[in-house]
C-alpha cells in the first residue's frame, strides 16, 4: 500500500510538472507606452506639484543605443506597470528635438535646456521638485545593464525622501 501510495504521489507530481502554467503575457515593445515629452518644464513641475511627486526626466536621443535600452527595457515598462505612478511624473526630453522651455521660463533648443540642468551626456535621468531643483544624483549612461533597475530605484527613493516634509520634533 506504502509502495502505491509513493507511485501515486510520483505521478502526480509529474502530470503538475507536465501542466503549463498559465503566465501573464509580456507586452511586446510596440504595446508600451511612450514615455511623454516635456514642451514646458514649468508646465510639468506644476503637474508633479499638483500629484505631489517627484519628476523623473530621461534626456535622451535617437541615435542612442543607451537611450533605446533605458527606455525600452526599464522606463517604458515601468509606466506600463503602474508601480510607478504613484511614485513619480516620468517625461523625456528628445535632444535631437526642437524648442523646449526650462523651469526658468527660457526658451532654447532642447540640448541648450538640457545643458543648463545638467544634462550633457544621453542617457542621463535627473529627479527635480516642481522648481526645477534637483532631488538625487544624476543617473548618466548605463554602466551595466543588470544593475539600471536597481539605480533607477536609488534614485527614485532618493527623490521620494527629499520631498517628504520634515519630521515633527519632540516638543
Amino acid at each position: 500500500m506504502r509502495e502505491r501510495l509513493m507511485h501515486v504521489s510520483v505521478l502526480v507530481l509529474l502530470l503538475a510538472m507536465a501542466v503549463p502554467v498559465a503566465a501573464e503575457r509580456l507586452p511586446e515593445l510596440d504595446e508600451l507606452p511612450e514615455i511623454p515629452l516635456i514642451h514646458d518644464f514649468r508646465e510639468a513641475g506644476r503637474e508633479a506639484a499638483a500629484r505631489d511627486l517627484p519628476l523623473l526626466v530621461i534626456f535622451s536621443a535617437g541615435h542612442c543605443r543607451w537611450c533605446h535600452i533605458a527606455e525600452d527595457e526599464f522606463l517604458r515598462p515601468m509606466l506600463y506597470s503602474g508601480a510607478y505612478d504613484d511614485r513619480v511624473l516620468m517625461r523625456k526630453v528628445d535632444m535631437e528635438g526642437g524648442p523646449v522651455i526650462g523651469f526658468d521660463g527660457q526658451r532654447g533648443e532642447a540640448r541648450e535646456v538640457a545643458r543648463t540642468l545638467g544634462a550633457r551626456l544621453t542617457p542621463s535621468v535627473l529627479m527635480f521638485d516642481h522648481h526645477g531643483q534637483r532631488l538625487a544624483p544624476p543617473l548618466i549612461g548605463i554602466t551595466v545593464v543588470d544593475y539600471y533597475g536597481g539605480q533607477l530605484d536609488a534614485i527614485i527613493e532618493a527623490a521620494e525622501a527629499a520631498l517628504a516634509p520634515a519630521p515633527l520634533g519632540d516638543g
